[in-house]
C-alpha cells in the first residue's frame, strides 16, 4: 500500500511541477511584456537602460526558474519509474500509467530544456528585443 502511495505522490509532484512552469511562463510574459510598454513610454535614456536590464535579468532569472524546473521534473520522473516498476514485480498495477508522460519527454530537446523549443524562444526573442532596444538608446 506505501509503494502505491509512493507512486501517486510521485506522479501528483510531476503534474504539479508542469502546472507551476506554465504559472512561471505567464508571469514570466505579463512582466516582460509590461517592461516593453514601460520602455517604449519612458524618454529619459538612463530609466531606460534600467528598465532594460532589468528585462534582462527577469529573462535570465526565468532561464534559471525553467532549469530548477528541469530538475525537479526529471527527479520525478525517475521515481515513477522506479516505483512503477516495484508495483508491476508486485502484481499492484498492470499497466504504466506514467506512458503519457513518457511519451511527452521523449523529444531529445524536451529532455534538454523543460520549456521545448517554444519556451527557449521566448527567452532568447526577449533578450534579443532586450539588446536591440538597449542599443538604440
Amino acid at each position: 500500500m506505501e509503494e502505491e502511495f509512493n507512486y501517486k505522490y510521485a506522479l501528483e509532484r510531476l503534474k504539479y511541477e508542469s502546472s507551476v512552469f506554465w504559472q512561471r511562463t505567464t508571469a514570466f510574459l505579463i512582466g516582460n511584456s509590461l517592461l516593453v510598454v514601460a520602455f517604449s513610454s519612458i524618454k529619459e535614456s538612463v530609466s531606460q537602460i534600467a528598465i532594460g536590464w532589468m528585462g534582462i535579468v527577469l529573462a535570465l532569472t526565468y532561464l534559471y526558474a525553467c532549469t530548477c524546473s528541469y530538475v525537479a521534473n526529471s527527479y520525478w520522473q525517475k521515481k515513477i519509474k522506479e516505483e512503477e516498476t516495484d508495483l508491476k514485480i508486485k502484481g499492484i498495477i498492470k499497466t504504466k500509467m506514467y506512458t503519457e508522460w513518457e511519451r511527452h519527454f521523449s523529444n531529445k530537446f524536451w529532455r534538454f530544456y523543460p520549456g521545448g523549443v517554444m519556451g527557449f524562444l521566448l527567452i532568447v526573442g526577449f533578450i534579443i528585443v532586450w539588446g536591440t532596444l538597449l542599443s538604440n538608446i
